[in-house]
């Protein structure tokens, strides 16, 4: 099972990237990711390519996408 911090941080993943709360499938994943200690910055890069956040934010450019993802986590 895995541990309370790295729920919260694959919550905030979700939050930030998808605009929503994680699905408990993805949820488990990641967390489960994160207790492995997986690099983060293959988890950004996940999260970041993903075809969600690609459908969401493709379009957009640095500034849209950085003010959206914003937004999103405050």
């Amino acid at each position: 099972m895995a541990t309370q911090a790295s729920l919260d941080l694959a919550q905030e993943f979700y939050v930030a990237y998808y605009g929503r709360s994680a699905d408990s499938e993805g949820m488990e994943y990641w967390s489960e990711r994160f207790d492995e200690s997986l690099n983060l910055d293959a988890v950004l890069q996940a999260f970041g390519t993903s075809t969600e956040f690609v459908d969401r934010y493709g379009g957009f450019d640095n500034n849209s996408l950085v003010n959206g993802i914003y937004q999103q986590m405050f």
